[in-house]
């Protein structure tokens, strides 16, 4: 693309956020009302993109806002949040507007913000085999770190950032295995570990005990994201009814977004150690939920 056609590209966008801005601060935007708040490697890129084939659903222009887990973003305020969605006025109340951004989940200060922004917010959250997810979080990082991905001072706090991309920036990305010993031996001693976190966003109990604290039980629709391969039509409209929207014909929906590709697969004894670590807190899971995931 030429330069001119680059800064028209930049200075059209601009305006469109402008715009959005300005409606925002008006009270003419739109707001979302419900949010994918993870969690990291579960499924939330595909099912952002499947719902937002629903005529009445309406994603962000980006996928990832990280409004309410960043301060840097955070601090902007509840107008540049708004400025991030399609502009849409208040004609018709049957459109649903949401954004997804997996950390939503994890980090603890999360839910209060939410419910501070709207306590009737309906809340998604997906999770994964949390054995299957420390690994895809692990390969996510070595190909960005090949790929020589940095982090934006801008958009990321100093804590997510600073690790992060010393971590991208490593000659020799760190074992799979080296890491995995490295967390379990600083969960086990109540340290505080730096990003990233392979094990700890798959102890998806305490998390979500968070937001049960801040939000009824309806309002939370915990899902396996295995359902999204195996029964995903029965998966989506059983999303469609809890935000009640008509049901829509997901035929077109093929396949999963973003699927990871490994080198190797995990090592028989790397999978072992952590089907042991997570034992005790998928029990407490299941317990919370009232069911239970066969993940294997």
């Amino acid at each position: 693309m030429g330069s001119w056609q680059s800064h028209g590209v930049r200075a059209g966008k601009f305006a469109r956020q402008v715009l959005a801005l300005g409606l925002s601060v008006l009270g003419l935007q739109r707001r979302p009302c419900f949010l994918i708040i993870g969690a990291m490697k579960c499924g939330t890129t595909s099912l952002h993109n499947y719902l937002t084939e629903h005529p009445q659903l309406w994603g962000a222009g980006e996928k990832e806002v990280s409004f309410f887990d960043q301060n840097v973003n955070y601090r902007r305020g509840f107008a540049w949040y708004h400025s991030k969605f399609p502009i849409a006025l208040p004609i018709n109340e049957n459109f649903r507007l949401f954004e997804s951004t997996p950390s939503y989940l994890y980090y603890p200060w999360v839910p209060e913000r939410i419910r501070t922004y709207d306590r009737n917010m309906k809340l998604i959250a997906l999770v994964r085999d949390p054995v299957s997810r420390a690994y895809s979080e692990w390969n996510m990082w070595r190909h960005r770190s090949e790929a020589g991905t940095l982090f934006d001072k801008g958009r990321w706090d100093a804590r997510t950032r600073v690790p992060l991309n010393r971590l991208m920036w490593r000659g020799d990305f760190p074992d799979f295995r080296q890491c995995i010993e490295r967390e379990i031996q600083a969960i086990s001693a109540s340290k505080a570990l730096a990003e990233p976190h392979l094990l700890a966003r798959g102890i998806y109990f305490d998390q979500l005990e968070r937001y049960f604290a801040h939000f009824p039980r309806e309002q939370v629709l915990v899902l396996d994201s295995g359902a999204l391969k195996t029964n995903r039509i029965e998966t989506l409209d059983s999303i469609a009814r809890y935000l009640d929207v008509a049901q829509h014909a997901w035929t077109k929906q093929s396949e999963l977004h973003l699927v990871g590709e490994y080198s190797k697969p995990m090592s028989g004894e790397s999978k072992e150690m952590l089907r042991e670590f997570y034992k005790p807190y998928n029990e407490r899971l299941f317990n919370l939920l009232g069911r239970e995931y066969k993940w294997k």
